[in-house]
Parts: C-alpha cells; structure tokens; sequence
C-alpha cells in the first residue's frame, strides 16, 4: 500500500472518531431534567476549565494531551450541537412544560 494514499485514509478515521465526540458524551451522561442546547461545547470549555486549572484526573502530563484534543474538538462539537439544536429546543421546552426547569 502507498503511504501517499494512507494518509487521507487515516485522517478521515481519525476525523470521523473525534468528530463531536463531547457532544455525544454529553448528551448520553445528561440526565434528563437537565438538558440544554450545545451541552457538547459546553462540555467542551468545562473539561478546558479543569485541565487548566489541574483538576483532571491522570499524570502530571495528561492536560498536554487533554487540552489539544479538547480544542480540536470545539468545531466538531459545535457542527454536531447546530445540527441538534432542533432537538435540544423541543427537549427543554418539554422540560419546561412538565415543570422542570433548565
């Protein structure tokens, strides 16, 4: 195999598995009488948050990886978050409309 036609092949994997990955943890770990619209950028600046002020778990070395990732990960997240706002909104006007709040 060229390594020439590898490259985009693993770039595009790489892509596709990084791709709004905050957004999907954070829709799958959000309880439900606490949804909000782009919960995925938000998740994304709260883990920034913590691995600039040392709070993530791992070695001394972990936020050198984290906060790359986290980054990269912002317009991917906010492409994934756009693409559900419509779902996002009808899931927190039911919220509203049952008494709970946002």
């Amino acid at each position: 195999m060229n390594s020439i036609s590898f490259k985009p092949v693993a770039l595009a994997l790489i892509a596709t598995i990084f791709t709004g990955c905050s957004s999907v943890r954070s829709r799958t770990e959000m309880p439900p009488d606490d949804w909000t619209v782009y919960p995925g950028l938000r998740r994304d600046f709260s883990d920034l948050g913590d691995a600039f002020e040392g709070k993530i778990k791992g070695p001394d070395w972990s936020p050198a990886v984290v906060i790359p990732i986290l980054i990269g990960d912002i317009p991917f997240s906010t492409v994934v978050d756009s693409a559900a706002l419509p779902y996002d909104i009808y899931r927190v006007t039911q919220q509203n409309d049952q008494g709970i709040q946002p």
